[in-house]
């Protein structure tokens, strides 16, 4: 949920539990006090019939008679009176009773009769009565019991009207609190909004010029909005130096590299002179001379290859033309067989590859391709299969290189393109550590990518897929029903081809 929800929601269920416990509170309070006014009322009744009753005694303790008043002066509608004796017997009763009597539970009859004052609720027909049941005592005994009772029909339609007024109008409250604050905290969280609409922006343009404008007051989210600006101001400034540090390292690379090449290309033709006139007599001599022209070979190629990835880093982009892949594979397959001497070649699918026409550039296609062998050839020990493949299916070329090697664990996969990364099992093997970075950057420049597939202890596959198109000046259509132009089905084999 948003923060505009979640505030809404909390304070609505703040205010739902306050107005649940008002509206208890208030009705059970309103519901005790009109109990007791009930009680009073009731109290005062049987005080005035008690002190109306006549007790006529014959000498100074015997009693002869106890003489009653007329009980219908003391009823009126909804309260009524009733006297019984000991034995539960009516004496007498007001009028208003009708046909009923007013009851009495056994437990308040031995409390009375114990000269006990009791209040009880019943329940005579279909009225809920609040009763009064008070002992009439003559001297230190009980003679009688007096009743008086109050219908609770009225205090019960109070008090229902009283819950559908809490009820409805607690909910009604409540409704109108969450409209409200959704429309308070939206009002409130604009800014916010605001300021994560102009972070948004600024993170898909990358534009660090932009500014948060905030005119409200200097509260919590104005001091955001300053904050945010000044972390605006240092990120550009950061960004800027950034920007000028890199540009002045790419360009010493390119520098450097270019300056380079010319003393070390002296280097390496001296010393193939060298090692052609034999000019090496001992076999020490001749380790360096060797030593000399394999590492000036290798300065060679991590020299161009600083170079090639200087020129992508300064935005330089590869010319593109259209080129028959049979050209380029069959190029390649001369070129990798040279590579991969000491191991077994193994070419699938090249002769198929003429006539199928791509959008990009030969030169870089094939140096692609001979980074990849090169790479395979690198990891495959001496004697085991290198593959080298073509296929054609559904109006897409596909070009993969298989190795027999150890394999590339999965977590190292998402790396092995990085500059100069290493795993850590191939640290001490020869290489520059900058072929894969080039070559991804090649297959990013033609609009595709190197898929890996690797299984340790059994090798890996790196392939890339291009689209076929016609070839220039032509209009009919390649067929794309999935098999090559001799009508064979493309090979299949390890990762999908």
């Amino acid at each position: 949920m948003s923060i505009r929800t979640r505030l809404t929601a909390w304070y609505t269920s703040v205010l739902a539990v306050t107005l649940i416990l008002f509206g208890v509170v208030v009705y059970f309070l309103l519901a005790h006090l009109m109990l007791a006014e009930v009680d009073r009322g009731l109290m005062q009744r049987a005080s005035d019939v008690v002190n109306s009753i006549t007790v006529i005694t014959r000498g100074q303790s015997y009693i002869q008679q106890v003489v009653l008043p007329d009980i219908d002066v003391f009823a009126y509608p909804g309260v009524f009176v009733q006297v019984l004796d000991t034995q539960q017997s009516i004496v007498a009763r007001s009028a208003n009773l009708g046909r009923y009597a007013l009851p009495i539970q056994p437990a308040t009859m031995s409390r009375v009769l114990r000269g006990q004052a009791v209040y009880e609720i019943a329940t005579a027909g279909a009225q809920r009565l609040r009763l009064y049941d008070v002992p009439i005592m003559v001297g230190n005994h009980v003679v009688g019991i007096l009743q008086v009772g109050q219908q609770l029909g009225v205090m019960d339609v109070a008090l229902l009207r009283l819950r559908v007024i809490l009820f409805f109008g607690s909910l009604f409250v409540i409704i109108l609190a969450a409209t409200g604050g959704l429309f308070l905290a939206g009002t409130a969280l604009a800014p916010i909004k605001h300021i994560t609409s102009i972070a948004e922006q600024i993170g898909q343009s990358g534009d660090l010029g932009q500014r948060v404008e905030y005119h409200g007051p200097k509260d919590e989210v104005g001091w955001l909005a300053a904050t945010f600006n000044k972390m605006l101001d240092r990120l550009q400034a950061t960004h800027v130096a950034l920007e000028r540090s890199m540009a002045a390292q790419m360009r010493f690379i390119a520098d450097a590299s270019h300056e380079l090449r010319t003393p070390l290309t002296i280097i390496r033709g001296n010393a193939d002179i060298l090692a052609r006139l034999g000019a090496a007599r001992t076999e020490e001599e001749k380790q360096v001379l060797g030593e000399l022209i394999e590492e000036s070979q290798r300065m060679s190629r991590l020299l161009a290859g600083l170079l090639t990835l200087a020129r992508a880093d300064a935005g330089q982009h590869i010319e593109l033309g259209y080129c028959d892949l049979g050209q380029v594979v069959t190029d390649v397959s001369r070129k990798g067989a040279v590579l991969a001497a000491n191991h077994q070649w193994q070419l699938t699918g090249v002769n198929e590859a003429w006539g199928t026409w791509v959008r990009g550039n030969g030169d870089y296609l094939q140096q692609l391709c001979l980074i990849l062998i090169e790479n395979a050839v690198k990891y495959t020990p001496e004697g085991q299969p290198v593959e080298f493949g073509f296929a054609r299916q559904n109006g897409r070329a596909r070009i993969w290189v298989r190795d027999h090697g150890p394999g590339i664990p999965e977590a190292y996969i998402p790396h092995i393109f990085e500059r100069f990364y290493r795993a850590p099992e191939t640290r001490g093997l020869v290489g520059t550590g900058l072929g894969l970075a080039i070559a991804s950057w090649i297959a990013q420049e033609h609009g595709t990518k190197i898929d890996v597939q690797s299984t340790v202890g059994v090798g890996s596959v790196f392939s890339f897929t291009m689209e076929t198109t016609l070839p220039p000046g032509e209009e009919n259509p390649e067929p794309s029903d999935g098999r090559t132009d001799n009508g064979d089905a493309a090979p299949a084999g390890q990762g999908g081809f």
